[in-house]
């Protein structure tokens, strides 16, 4: 993605020690390896940005680089890291909603597509939409994010669900949509925890009738 923030991506503090950046490196390359989760772009994508992370801010000079110009310096970023902009956190929202269409739902690690919406919704991008006002821009996120969102289980759907809201900003068509979006979530949930046993009462009745007919 091209709106990152490497402490955010490594959920280290800008003050973490080496050694807590490669504890928090090792725990997370190993949950989103490609070689644990075989076919799943999502991981795929969320190792690619652990390791960059990393990369930068396990070397001395580019993480002193990078912390100067990220923290003390208003518009300059590191030269590795491109102008956040509300254009450009609407890609990622894009972006990823390309990965999660790909991704087979069996295989998903919804993880990762956690992982990534943190990015895309983290506080310093939402600050920025709200005050950029590119309505536009803030409904396309909000589309494609509620896209994103259908792997997700209700719980987690709804807590994406209030920072859309805070993107929708009165829109009430896509506040309308958001509300769908969280019913049927809602729907879904209930459908996944009973289904198992709606499956057995089934059984027992397919089994109850075969013992009927063949009496």
């Amino acid at each position: 993605m091209s709106s990152k923030d490497y402490y955010l991506l490594l959920n280290v503090k800008p003050n973490a020690s080496t050694e807590e950046m490669k504890r928090s490196y090792r725990r997370l390359a190993l949950k989103y390896h490609p070689d644990k989760n075989p076919g799943d772009p999502l991981s795929e994508a969320a190792f690619k940005e652990i390791a960059e992370a990393y990369d930068i801010l396990s070397d001395p000079k580019k993480r002193e680089d990078y912390h100067s110009k990220r923290f003390y310096t208003y518009n300059y970023r590191y030269s590795n890291a491109p102008t956040v902009t509300p254009q450009s956190i609407l890609n990622d929202a894009i972006n990823l909603q390309k990965l999660v269409e790909k991704a087979d739902p069996f295989r998903m690690n919804r993880d990762a597509l956690l992982f990534q919406l943190e990015q895309i919704l983290s506080t310093d991008n939402l600050s920025l939409l709200m005050n950029e006002k590119q309505s536009n821009i803030n409904n396309a996120i909000v589309e494609a994010l509620l896209i994103v969102c259908k792997p997700l289980q209700y719980y987690y759907s709804e807590m994406v669900a209030e920072q859309l809201y805070v993107l929708a900003d009165g829109n009430n068509n896509l506040e309308k949509k958001i509300t769908e979006f969280l019913n049927t979530q809602r729907k879904k949930d209930v459908w996944r925890r009973y289904k198992v046993i709606a499956a057995i009462i089934a059984a027992l009745l397919l089994c109850l009738v075969i013992f009927l007919i063949s009496r």
